[in-house]
């Protein structure tokens, strides 16, 4: 324990965090271990770095600004329609698809106090967005005889109420062996001077990293490496409340296969250091 309380006095010595340890004396053992590991796991470099850069005021004066490319599958000629057609469907056919879908948050600006995929669209019957994208996924099983992997981002606020949720559902009748749940990660939050915050006088406050956190909850979590080994080359990422997307959609994703958008977003990913 000394170890450990003199590597986190060092680390919140250089970084002018030393008030999270002004109630140390009082935490019972438990506490102070759950403290220190917490301090010791943080990446102090990357929450400084994000906090400076969220200070810079950008100059966009002399930018040029442009869309990037799109396709308009309704101006699409009957051969460029049929040309993506059967790129997607060759993917799907060949079980290289995986869908990844959202659904960290909590459905509060819906008006519910629970996941956000949970809420329920007043139809006849009620169907839950979840329901609603797992129906996609039927769709192409029923079609063609295959299962698409389904990979569900929750956060640690939900993820236990969905998890239950999709128990207490029976799945959706999707079989529950391809349907994969993972974590996204958090960060503490740190106030306007630059200060960390103390939930708990043992526990620092955290909250859930968005969804631009999804590519590295997919690496930290081990699904990019079952990804890969279950020989998928292609994924379709889209949140949970866009109850309009259709990640299955044979065209949409032979055109970005095949279009030089696919390689416009990986420069695009490139730039930012993603990967």
């Amino acid at each position: 324990m000394k170890d450990k309380l003199q590597k986190a006095k060092d680390i919140l010595d250089k970084y002018k965090q030393m008030h999270l340890l002004n109630f140390y004396n009082d935490l019972t053992d438990t506490q102070k271990s759950n403290l220190l590991n917490q301090i010791l796991n943080i990446d102090f470099d990357q929450i400084f770095k994000l906090y400076e850069n969220s200070k810079i005021n950008d100059d966009y004066t002399n930018s040029v600004i442009s869309p990037m490319p799109y396709i308009e599958k309704n101006l699409l000629s009957n051969d460029e329609f049929q040309k993506y057609y059967n790129i997607g469907i060759n993917i799907i056919k060949q079980e290289q698809l995986a869908v990844v879908t959202m659904a960290g948050g909590q459905g509060s600006r819906l008006g519910i106090k629970i996941p956000k995929g949970c809420f329920e669209i007043e139809t006849d019957p009620p169907i839950s967005l979840f329901e609603i994208v797992c129906n996609n996924l039927k769709k192409v099983r029923e079609k063609y005889n295959i299962t698409i992997p389904w990979y569900i981002m929750t956060s640690e606020e939900n993820d236990t109420f969905t998890r239950t949720f999709f128990k207490r559902h029976n799945y959706f009748n999707y079989p529950s062996s391809f349907i994969n749940f993972f974590m996204q990660e958090k960060l503490p939050i740190i106030d306007t001077d630059g200060n960390l915050i103390l939930e708990e006088i043992y526990k620092i406050k955290q909250a859930s990293n968005g969804n631009g956190n999804v590519f590295s909850a997919l690496y930290n979590s081990g699904s990019l490496e079952r990804l890969k080994k279950d020989g998928i080359k292609w994924v379709s990422f889209s949140g949970i409340d866009n109850v309009l997307s259709r990640p299955t959609d044979p065209v949409f994703l032979g055109a970005t296969v095949s279009s030089r958008i696919s390689d416009w977003y990986k420069k695009c990913l490139q730039r930012r250091s993603l990967f």
